[in-house]
């Protein structure tokens, strides 16, 4: 009897032993499958996903199984975890693709590169003509861009004192690239940044030795640009209107 048992015992642990084996085998090839694979086999997505100051790893991973980022909220975790990728994880406005792998979605977040919106302003366009252009980028920003660049309090923020009651002529012509959520105030910041850099110590003493004030100058330069888009007439086209004004 006593054999018996004993022989039952040493069956009964060998099963467990083998149900043990098989669970944590299917679990590793689950969690490899997991490493290598994308969140879906359909038809690729693009998804949006602000990663915040205060949320936790299991809070990001949450989030993402949820936009269906990742397939497994748990795995990503442990994933990033056991590779150490879970601590160099940032804040950010970030773009991804449910084609992603675990690793690739990782290296985003890792980035800190928040996704950016091209917002390019061509040369020679006056205030309203720009606010129609962030209104094409990012549909909602263009009417509150607009009162803004007319705001007094909001010009005087930017200790700025043009002649006119807007920023006409402050809004540098280039490509920036924004947020879905930068604010208006900080797309406008920039803007004007990028004109006032142009005011360098040489420059600035010109401004004072033609007797003009930064704002004639940026005037004076419009005027000039919408009298001509060729760069080599623009020279004899200030002489001209400097003598005038002479």
């Amino acid at each position: 009897y006593e054999e018996t048992m004993r022989l039952s015992r040493g069956i009964l642990f060998g099963i467990i032993l083998l149900v043990i084996s098989i669970a944590v085998s299917s679990v590793l090839y689950s969690f490899f499958n997991f490493t290598i694979s994308p969140a879906s086999n359909s038809p690729t997505k693009t998804v949006f996903y602000e990663v915040k100051k205060n949320e936790t790893p299991q809070m990001i991973a949450g989030e993402l199984e949820k936009l269906g980022i990742v397939r497994s909220a748990n795995y990503f975790y442990w994933y990033a975890r056991l590779t150490g990728k879970i601590q160099k994880f940032k804040a950010g406005d970030y773009k991804f693709s449910t084609k992603m792998k675990p690793a690739e979605v990782c290296t985003i977040i890792m980035s800190g590169v928040s996704f950016g919106l091209p917002f390019t302003v061509p040369e020679g366009q006056n205030i309203r003509q720009i606010a129609a252009i962030l209104e094409g980028v990012r549909q909602g920003s263009g009417e509150r861009f607009l009162k803004l660049v007319q705001s007094q309090k909001f010009i005087k923020s930017l200790d700025l004192n043009p002649a006119s009651k807007t920023l006409e002529g402050y809004l540098f012509p280039d490509t920036y690239l924004i947020g879905r959520k930068t604010p208006e105030e900080e797309i406008i910041k920039q803007m004007v940044a990028k004109t006032l850099s142009i005011f360098t110590p040489e420059v600035e003493s010109r401004v004072r030795e033609i007797g003009f004030t930064q704002y004639q100058v940026l005037t004076l330069a419009s005027v000039i640009e919408k009298e001509t888009g060729a760069p080599s007439e623009r020279p004899k086209i200030a002489s001209v209107f400097h003598n005038r004004l002479k």
